[in-house]
């Protein structure tokens, strides 16, 4: 339901990333019914190794469809450098999960 707002991959929701945003994965609005009608929702371990701060195309989308350098792994909507020089994601409500790395990244539970 995100198109490509943030870049075609992956959406998922960070537990604990404000609220019922943090629930958003796990909410039937957010899956799409198949062929029978049927929604499936994945449960599902998310690595997010290096993220990067993915920049938000609004309408028009993002076309970044892979990380934009070999340092970085996955992209998140907001990302704010601490002065030590690490990075915190815990405010990210959006995840992605580029296809190209979604079998390395996305582990079923």
């Amino acid at each position: 339901r995100n198109a490509a707002q943030f870049g075609k991959g992956i959406y998922l929701s960070p537990v604990g990333s404000g609220g019922r945003a943090g629930m958003m994965a796990a909410s039937p609005q957010y899956a799409s019914r198949d062929a029978d009608r049927v929604q499936h929702v994945l449960f599902c371990e998310v690595a997010t190794g290096e993220p990067e701060q993915v920049r938000d195309g609004g309408c028009a989308g993002s076309d970044q469809d892979k990380p934009s350098s070999e340092h970085v792994d996955t992209g998140v909507d907001t990302l704010v450098k601490r002065t030590d020089g690490t990075v915190d994601y815990t405010k990210a409500v959006r995840l992605v999960v580029w296809t190209n790395k979604m079998n390395e990244f996305i582990l079923p539970v």
